[in-house]
């Protein structure tokens, strides 16, 4: 919990939110996954494993966006279960 509040207070700052929207308004990411990697690339969210913090940072990038400070990429769709009828 205290690394998810970390998190959110490192990209919540006024310079995060700036460069947030540099980042957004410059770059066409294909997916939101892809901008959540590189957000955690650029502020170093790692665990201690040296894996990203996908999960923390995207909650953390949802709420900003729920809040109005940045509009994130569309998020990718998977279809699941899909199944296809041969004739």
């Amino acid at each position: 919990m205290k690394t998810q509040n970390l998190i959110k207070s490192t990209l919540s700052d006024a310079s995060s939110l700036s460069h947030l929207n540099g980042l957004l308004r410059n770059n066409n990411y294909s997916n939101r996954q892809e901008f959540v990697r590189r957000v955690c690339h650029d502020y170093h969210f790692y665990d201690p494993q040296g894996k990203e913090q996908l999960s923390g940072c995207s909650k953390a990038l949802r709420e900003l966006e729920a809040g109005g400070h940045i509009v994130l990429p569309e998020a990718r769709r998977k279809v699941r279960n899909q199944t296809i009828r041969k004739s």
